[in-house]
C-alpha cells in the first residue's frame, strides 16, 4: 500500500510542479516586458521589425507559444546582443516541453547578461524537466545570491532537491518560500510530499490539509481533489499500519 502511495505522489508531483511553473513563467515574461527600451544602446542600428519583441511578449501571454517563438527568433535575428530575447525564447521552449533548447537560449542569454537572474531561473526549470536535479539546484542558487527574497527560487530548489531524495533539504527551501510568500498552496503540497517520503506522515497531512483550504478558496478545484485524494490514501495507510500492526 506505501509502495503505492509513494509511486503516485511522483507521478502527481510532476504533473502539479507545472501549475506553479507556469505562474513563475509568466513573472518572468512581465519582467521582461517592461524594461526593453532600457537595453537599446545609444548609437544602435535601426530595428527592420521593432514590435517583434513586444509580440512575443503578447503572444506568450495569449498561448500563442509557436507564435511567441517565431517573434522573439526575429528579434534575436536583427539584434543578437539582446539578452532578453534569447532568455523569453527560453521561457517559450520551457512552455512547449524543449527542455535542451530553452537550456541553450538561456546559456546565450547569460553570457550576455551574467546577472540575470530570470534566465537562471528558466534555466534550472528546463533542467528540472530533463531530471538534471544538480544543475537544476545550482542555477536556482543563483538566482538567490541575486534575488535572495525570489520564492519561486526557493520552491523550484525544494522540487530538485526532492527530486534527489534530500527531502529535509526540500522542506528547508519550501519552509523559505512560504516565510516570503505564503499565498503559494503548491509549497505546502509539495512539502507534504517531501515530508510524506521522509516519514513524517503526520506533518504531511496538516499540509495537504492546508493546501487543500487554500485550493478550495482559489478555485482550483482540479488541485483541491487531487489534495483531498492524497489526503485520503496517506489515511488509508496509515489504517493499513494499524490493522497490520
Amino acid at each position: 500500500m506505501q509502495r503505492l502511495l509513494k509511486q503516485q505522489v511522483a507521478n502527481l508531483q510532476q504533473n502539479w510542479h507545472r501549475i506553479l511553473l507556469t505562474m513563475s513563467l509568466l513573472l518572468t515574461l512581465l519582467s521582461f516586458s517592461l524594461p526593453t527600451v532600457a537595453w537599446a544602446t545609444p548609437g544602435a542600428p535601426p530595428a527592420p521589425d521593432p514590435d517583434a519583441f513586444q509580440q512575443g511578449v503578447e503572444a506568450t501571454m495569449a498561448g500563442k507559444y509557436p507564435e511567441a517563438l517565431d517573434a522573439f527568433t526575429k528579434a534575436i535575428q536583427m539584434r543578437t546582443q539582446t539578452a532578453a530575447a534569447y532568455a523569453n525564447r527560453c521561457l517559450v521552449e520551457v512552455l512547449l516541453n524543449q527542455p535542451a533548447a530553452a537550456i541553450e537560449d538561456c546559456t546565450q542569454a547569460l553570457q550576455r547578461q551574467p546577472a540575470n537572474g530570470e534566465a537562471y531561473l528558466n534555466r534550472g526549470l528546463a533542467h528540472y524537466y530533463l531530471e538534471h536535479y544538480q544543475s537544476a539546484i545550482e542555477d536556482a542558487t543563483h538566482v538567490l545570491q541575486l534575488q535572495p527574497d525570489d520564492f519561486r527560487a526557493y520552491f523550484n530548489r525544494g522540487l530538485a532537491w526532492t527530486g534527489l531524495g534530500h527531502y529535509f533539504a526540500a522542506i528547508q527551501d519550501f519552509d523559505r518560500a512560504l516565510q516570503i510568500n505564503p499565498d503559494i498552496p503548491e509549497a505546502y503540497r509539495d512539502r507534504a510530499l517531501a515530508y510524506y517520503s521522509a516519514g513524517n506522515p503526520q506533518q504531511a497531512l496538516i499540509d495537504l490539509q492546508q493546501a487543500a483550504q487554500d485550493f478550495r478558496q482559489q478555485g482550483n478545484t482540479s488541485a483541491y481533489q487531487q489534495a483531498l485524494n492524497l489526503i485520503r490514501q496517506i489515511q488509508q495507510a496509515q489504517a493499513a499500519e494499524v490493522a497490520i500492526g
